[in-house]
């Protein structure tokens, strides 16, 4: 039961972190909170078991409340990666739609010619009376 515990604390403090992450990317972490909440709360009722001396008792709720966290820990996952895409879906945009404008504006300027007028061509006349 104290290796559960210990790894409930070490999971639900691994979630944390992601989520802050997916969260400044602007995911919406309130169904993983929600999750959070009910692993919490069997959470609770295996550690009031457990300092009740009841260790059997203890497990099935604290093995629920895993459960619960690593559903909770899928969907912030689920959640981060779907702002992740947003995006890249939106900086390959950008690079696409600047990429396209260039290349109009070069093939404007270099190629099509037909904006500019052609330069006529200049030759040195001697002057007279200078050799």
């Amino acid at each position: 039961a104290r290796a559960m515990y210990l790894d409930y604390r070490s999971t639900r403090a691994y979630l944390f972190p992601v989520m802050d992450f997916a969260e400044k990317l602007g995911a919406n972490m309130g169904a993983v909170n929600g999750m959070i909440a009910e692993a919490d709360g069997k959470h609770a009722e295996s550690v009031e078991l457990y300092v009740g001396f009841d260790f059997e008792g203890s497990i099935a709720p604290l093995g629920a409340a895993m459960g619960d966290l690593r559903k909770a820990s899928a969907k912030a996952m689920q959640l981060k990666d779907q702002a992740m895409l947003w995006i890249y879906l939106i900086e390959w945009s950008v690079v696409t739609a600047t990429f396209a404008v260039g290349g109009v504006v070069l093939w404007t300027l270099m190629i099509r010619r037909r904006l500019y007028r052609e330069a006529q061509q200049t030759r040195f006349q001697r002057l007279k009376g200078v050799d």
